[in-house]
């Protein structure tokens, strides 16, 4: 996805992939890959995903994951601000034929800091 590289992308989304926001906007794979497109590249983003749970059903794995993203933006007044979004979120995998292709994936929580102050927090509700 931080390369742009559909085609990658695309290999490992299974058929009617579905993307749910915290907000419970879902889009397809042809919406959320032009969404990843349009993100301008920032050379002072590092992220990190930490795998807190992964459980597994026959053919389908439920992992639950906790993304971390850091970067420094400019703000209006020429000041720098370190900017941290965090979000957690479960992904469902398809075992197809022996290739694991994600189905879907929710974000159930995000929270977006400023300068280490929590900026924003929301939560999705329950379905």
């Amino acid at each position: 996805m931080g390369a742009h590289d559909d085609k990658g992308v695309e290999a490992l989304l299974a058929p009617g992939f579905v993307s749910t926001d915290v907000s419970g906007q879902a889009e397809n794979a042809g919406q959320m890959l032009k969404e990843v497109d349009a993100l301008a590249s920032d050379p002072n983003k590092t992220s990190s995903t930490t795998l807190v749970s992964v459980s597994l059903d026959a053919n389908i794995a439920t992992v639950k994951q906790r993304y971390d993203m850091k970067t420094v933006k400019t703000a209006p007044d020429g000041s720098k601000r370190n900017i941290e979004l965090v979000t957690l979120s479960t992904d469902k995998w398809l075992n197809s034929n022996g290739v694991w292709l994600i189905q879907a994936t929710t974000t159930e929580q995000l929270d977006y800091y400023i300068n280490g102050q929590l900026a924003v927090h929301k939560v999705a509700s329950a379905p």
